[in-house]
């Protein structure tokens, strides 16, 4: 695989650092190429410093967002190689390096952290917000690229790490799949997150990948894919709708429309939204502001409050969505046996927020 001289370069210097610290602490906000990056970093730290289980990673967020992430956090066993991080009993120890991946923001609110949290190494693909204030000390690589996966892939590369173990099999394909979900199937990728894909996805028996990427619907995805179509909102090319009230098993549906939707030449913004646990949540794919899209993280932020939203640049689209009370729309104590009355209310008060 060919790795630039400027990614052997960092990677030289990150491998220095690395070997300051007693341990390592890997944090990430769990999805499928987070988790990826973080257990091919893992690698990655243990191969340059030369000291087996000095790595520890902790994922925020939640692991059974789709039947992909269930499958691989299963499969892989990885409830035993990484744990929930709790922002209530972690303390940042400076003996141990702190690695972000997959994000860079230290006040991000899937974390809940207490106070600032300081990494030594970044590395994301999402642009810089929140590392302004860092200190010259911190290691940033943040390319504009699909994948976190990607880059640490060809950080494994620069550094002759050999995949011969169990833990380097189980990573590698961590990783393949991670650049393949971050990508919407490779849809978005560039050349690299090509490149890398295809180098760890031969590490997979036959129609192992393919069991392991392909997603597992809900069986009332027609019925959700039904009440979005029959109550559409359009206006200038953004499309807004909802699924009602389901259950949290059931939240594939909501990623899955709007990631098909999103794919037409003709939509520029899309927001699905649902009602699960007296919450109401939004999810919303927007292209890039030069293709007639918005910056979702200011867009969302601006439409539901910036405790309640925001959104991330993932190669040539936006990622993002929302989640609040359904009570900041209705009182619920007077709601029981009116779920109809309260999809209106949701649907009408999404849509003028979207569209305002």
């Amino acid at each position: 695989m060919n790795v630039s001289s400027e990614m052997k370069d960092w990677c030289g210097q990150i491998a220095k650092r690395l070997k300051e610290y007693s341990g390592v602490d890997i944090l990430i906000p769990f999805d499928l190429d987070s988790a990826g990056g973080a257990l091919g970093f893992r690698e990655f730290a243990q191969h340059v410093r030369g000291e087996p289980n000095s790595v520890k990673i902790y994922y925020a967020g939640d692991q059974d967002e789709s039947s992909q992430s269930r499958n691989v956090f299963s499969e892989f066993k990885l409830a035993s190689k990484m744990e929930k991080f709790d922002s209530t009993t972690y303390k940042q120890d400076p003996k141990r390096a702190v690695v972000f991946i997959d994000f860079c923001n230290p006040k991000d609110k899937r974390f809940g952290f207490s106070e600032k949290l300081i990494p030594d190494f970044v590395i994301d693909h999402h642009g810089a917000d929140g590392t302004e204030n860092y200190p010259e000390k911190t290691f940033i690589l943040n390319e504009a690229i699909g994948s976190a996966s990607t880059l640490v892939v060809e950080m494994l590369f620069a550094v002759d790490y050999k995949f011969d173990s169990n833990d380097a099999m189980i990573a590698a394909k961590s990783l393949a799949l991670g650049v393949y979900t971050d990508t919407l199937e490779l849809l978005m990728a560039y050349m690299r997150d090509l490149e890398a894909h295809l180098e760890m996805r031969r590490f997979f028996r036959e129609n192992e990948f393919r069991d392991l990427a392909t997603l597992q619907l809900s069986e009332k995805f027609l019925d959700h894919l039904a009440a979005f179509i029959s109550n559409l909102g359009v206006k200038d090319q953004s499309i807004v709708s909802g699924i009602g009230f389901i259950k949290k098993d059931d939240r594939s549906s909501m990623f899955e429309i709007a990631n098909q939707v999103i794919k037409s030449s003709s939509v520029n913004l899309v927001a699905v939204w649902a009602v699960i646990d007296d919450q109401v949540n939004v999810v919303v794919r927007s292209e890039k502001e030069s293709k007639g899209g918005k910056n979702l993280d200011t867009f969302l932020k601006k439409c539901f409050g910036s405790r309640f939203a925001g959104g991330r640049l993932v190669a040539d689209f936006w990622q993002g969505g929302a989640q609040f009370p359904l009570d900041k729309i209705i009182q619920l104590w007077n709601a029981e046996g009116k779920e109809d009355l309260i999809q209106k209310q949701v649907d009408a008060f999404v849509k003028e927020k979207i569209f305002h």
